[in-house]
């Protein structure tokens, strides 16, 4: 199964609810579960954006996932595909 990150960034929406963040994360990984793509782990940060997201699954159950979750408008989101070291080494074997 692929590794993928997701970048999120508050609505005005989802900032209405910012009390309600931890609970929505708990939905995605409900959501997560119900598409067989498994939440590896979540953070809130400082910076550029205000959460991310480590999932692992299909690419069009994890696509899925996170159209569903841009579609209830708390976040914009951009979704990321990770590579492990045993990944990236296979990938450039041969340069």
């Amino acid at each position: 199964m692929a590794i993928y990150i997701g970048l999120h960034s508050y609505t005005d929406k989802g900032l209405q609810g910012i009390d309600q963040t931890v609970e929505r994360s708990e939905r995605f990984k409900k959501m997560a579960l119900e598409r067989d793509v498994a939440v590896r782990d979540i953070y809130w940060i400082q910076g550029e954006y205000d959460v991310i997201s480590i999932v692992e699954g299909a690419e069009e159950a994890v696509t899925a996932l996170y159209l569903q979750l841009r579609k209830e408008g708390n976040v914009k989101s951009k979704l990321l595909r990770a590579f492990s070291p045993a990944e990236m080494t296979s990938m450039v074997m041969g340069f």
